[in-house]
């Protein structure tokens, strides 16, 4: 049994349960099946989980009625078959968001699985396991979990889990330690991703955009995303399809591309209302509220924002809904509501600690320091803003140094504050913000953004230097001007990037219908074949029989196969050529 089968897989199972239960599709399945059926009804509730969760616990309900029949002399199937539907049960719990009943349902088909020796059942309950993991905020026991589960797949001698545990291993490394995670990771897939099965790279293509993503070209993320999207929806991996969407519009925006990037987000929450599971439906929500706040559109982004974080509750140690934590507290700074920003802040900065994810470690602290300084508490703000500088150091995260660099600027401009260190410049302000324009010239394509060169020009007024001051302002006007340009450029890159995806699909549409035809045309040519062997096999027969009687009898026993004979009659051209008669 597959870990994720592609759609026309699952269309055969459908097809050929249908046609051993003699029912038109095999949606309306009679109440009771026989015995035999069980194992495709199973095999089509594991491929159904996320494709349709409804559906796969009802068939899971079908077999459970006919459990006390099975034959007692296969316990080991037996035993296998019930720890895949329970695994089948604490999956659709996971996406649900009922993380206790999941793991009770793991549990249960880790020790079935276990009992029967079923390396690749076992792979696929660690694979379960990792997300439920994931869900709790568990990053450490999340990495376990898919060790444990490559492991099971190796032994198990299925390189197609092998690849999907380790794939998943490097995306969900990438938001940990991406330094680490590259040289873990980057040179451990093929470039070329028609090498792998769909579902798998599905997994590769979205490790390839978050990489890509980190290193701010959106434009590649945004290629291998769409990648993603289209091949975990014909693989059923359902939730991965609508995170890709989701982070398609977040790229978009980072283009500059707001349209696109709302149509994207929209496509994604489409994709995750009808299934109601909470983590899916926060996600996207909270992406589309962060693009609205950044169009200016603030009370839009505070409804989005709310519905996102009722819905990731029961989630509430997971990443996603420390992000969302993140954009409310954004959101309040922007709306200067400094006691909401603060309380949000704190709590992003508790589950980031715990998640020990360094990227919303640093951003919470930094953005906390800025809410402080804003609420008159200098001093705690200078406390969180050097912790923030320290991590970003630490992590050689240049953008987030260049923020606390600037938050440290704007304290020591506002208080007389210590400062345990030397001052090189003129003025304690002009000392940060200048250590952040030195960072910024050395990261080759760094662009320091015009906010930084007018703090720099006014930290050079405020001192009387006003032809320096001068200089920098008009340096803030020339960053202003390209970024303009780089602003048109993304649009021009991104509409580049709609159309090379519209023409992709166009191409593999052409391509599908050409493997289409010549599908059906092999098919009518072993057809052709088929019946013209029987008719060979016929001629012989009745060649090898000089006894009209046996002459029939070689008929009647070929006929069935070549039509569809309710009955079967051979009628005599006498010799006068007047008139038949049966035969």
């Amino acid at each position: 049994m597959e870990l994720f089968a592609h759609d026309h897989q699952v269309q055969a199972i459908e097809a050929q349960l249908a046609q051993w239960m003699a029912v038109p599709d095999s949606s309306a399945l009679p109440a009771q099946p026989p015995e035999q059926a069980i194992p495709l009804i199973l095999e089509l509730a594991w491929h159904l989980r996320q494709r349709n969760s409804t559906r796969a616990l009802a068939l899971l309900d079908q077999i459970e009625q006919l459990l006390p029949n099975l034959d007692s002399s296969k316990a080991r199937d037996n035993i296998a078959m019930r720890a895949r539907m329970a695994l089948v049960r604490a999956e659709v719990c996971w996406l649900r968001a009922e993380l206790v009943q999941g793991q009770t349902w793991l549990e249960c088909a880790v020790r079935d699985f276990s009992v029967c020796d079923d390396q690749l059942g076992l792979c696929d309950a660690y694979w379960v396991a990792a997300w439920l993991c994931h869900a709790r905020g568990e990053s450490d026991e999340t990495e376990t979990m898919l060790g444990k589960a490559a492991q099971a797949a190796q032994q198990g001698q299925d390189s197609v889990r092998y690849d999907s545990c380790d794939a998943v291993r490097a995306q969900l490394g990438s938001f940990r330690d991406a330094q680490v995670n590259e040289q873990l990771w980057g040179e451990r897939f093929q470039t070329d991703l028609n090498a792998y099965v769909p579902a798998v790279a599905a997994m590769i293509s979205d490790f390839m955009a978050a990489r890509h993503c980190l290193k701010a070209d959106y434009g590649s993320a945004v290629m291998y995303w769409m990648q993603t999207v289209e091949n975990s929806r014909c693989t059923g991996q359902i939730r991965r399809a609508i995170i890709a969407s989701t982070n398609i519009g977040a790229a978009f925006s980072s283009l500059n591309d707001y349209h696109s990037a709302l149509e994207w987000m929209q496509a994604g929450l489409d994709l995750a209302r009808p299934t109601g599971w909470p983590g899916s439906i926060g996600v996207s929500l909270q992406q589309t509220a962060e693009t609205l706040r950044m169009l200016g559109r603030l009370d839009e982004a505070n409804e989005l924002l709310q519905e996102a974080r009722k819905a990731l509750q029961p989630l509430s140690n997971s990443r996603s809904y420390a992000v969302t934590l993140w954009y409310l507290a954004e959101l309040a700074l922007n709306r200067h509501d400094y006691a909401s920003a603060k309380r949000d802040f704190c709590d992003l900065l508790e589950r980031a600690d715990i998640l020990q994810d360094v990227d919303l470690q640093t951003g919470g602290r930094r953005g906390l320091a800025n809410t402080l300084l804003h609420m008159g508490e200098p001093e705690a703000a200078l406390a969180w803003v050097q912790q923030s500088l320290q991590m970003a150091q630490q992590s050689q995260q240049v953008q987030r140094q260049i923020e606390a660099l600037q938050v440290l600027a704007q304290i020591y401009a506002q208080h007389d504050l210590p400062l345990n260190e030397e001052v090189q410049e003129v003025s304690r302000p002009l000392h940060f913000l200048l250590q952040a324009l030195a960072i910024s010239k050395k990261i080759d394509g760094y662009q320091a953004n015009a906010s930084l060169l007018d703090a720099i020009a006014d930290a050079y007024h405020d001192i009387g230097d006003y032809k320096t001051a001068f200089t920098y302002t008009r340096q803030a006007a020339s960053a202003r001007e390209l970024t303009h340009n780089l602003e048109a450029s993304s649009r021009a890159s991104a509409l580049r990037i709609k159309h090379q995806t519209e023409r992709n699909k166009a191409e593999s549409a052409h391509h599908k219908q050409l493997a289409e035809v010549e599908a059906r045309r092999a098919e009518v040519l072993q057809q052709t074949s088929d019946t013209l062997e029987k008719l060979g096999t016929i001629g012989q027969e009745i060649t090898a029989h000089l006894d009209i009687n046996e002459v029939f009898s070689a008929l009647k026993s070929h006929v069935d196969g070549l039509l569809d004979a309710v009955c079967f009659v051979i009628l005599l051209l006498y010799p006068e050529n007047e008139c038949l008669h049966s035969a």
